[in-house]
């Protein structure tokens, strides 16, 4: 009787063990996959600037790859800044900018930016930019308009602008690599 009842509580401890052992590595499946799906998620979530302003289209962003329309939005925020301003405005929009410049190219660009805000605030002048196109290829945007240039309430240029963003795409966030601007003088 005694190995009866000592039989019967071995193949109970054997049966809850083998219960145990189940149950433990139906929760272990369970938490990798749950791990698996954390990583996955956080390594998919992106921090994208979006321009400061009224977004027009529906833009979207997978990956490393931006839509189109995300690529005309950010192009004319950046033409907004560069080119319509003022001599009050001057600083405010470089910092704009400067802040979308990646880290290689930022003291090139803020060189470059320095120098045309101190023109601009040393002759009183005002711009505003007219975008008539903006041409897209890889990782790089061509802006084509029409930029006039006042001083005080005369027109003091009126020329044909390209502006030329070479841009990298990292983790999902823009970042520009170069400003190039080109002037037409077309009537003073």
């Amino acid at each position: 009787m005694n190995s009866r009842h000592y039989k019967s509580i071995l193949d109970r401890f054997k049966k809850e063990n083998q219960t145990i052992k189940i149950v433990i590595f139906m929760l272990l499946l369970v938490i990798v996959y749950q791990s698996h799906l954390i990583v996955s998620k956080s390594s998919s979530e992106r921090i994208i600037f979006l321009p400061p302003k009224v977004i027009s289209k529906e833009i979207s962003i997978t990956g490393d790859k931006l839509s189109k329309e995300y690529l005309e939005e950010i192009a004319s925020f950046i033409t907004y800044n560069l080119f319509n301003t003022t001599t009050e405005l001057a600083n405010n929009n470089a910092l704009n900018i400067l802040a979308l410049v990646d880290s290689r190219a930022y003291y090139q660009t803020k060189k470059k930016l320095q120098e045309q805000y101190d023109y601009i605030k040393l002759n009183n002048i005002s711009r505003t930019f007219f975008i008539n196109k903006i041409n897209l290829s890889n990782n790089h945007i061509q802006v084509e308009g029409i930029l006039k240039s006042f001083i005080g309430n005369k027109v003091a240029s009126h020329e044909k602008s390209l502006l030329d963003i070479d841009y990298r795409i990292d983790n999902g966030r823009f970042y520009i690599t170069d400003l190039n601007a080109n002037y037409e003088e077309k009537n003073k």
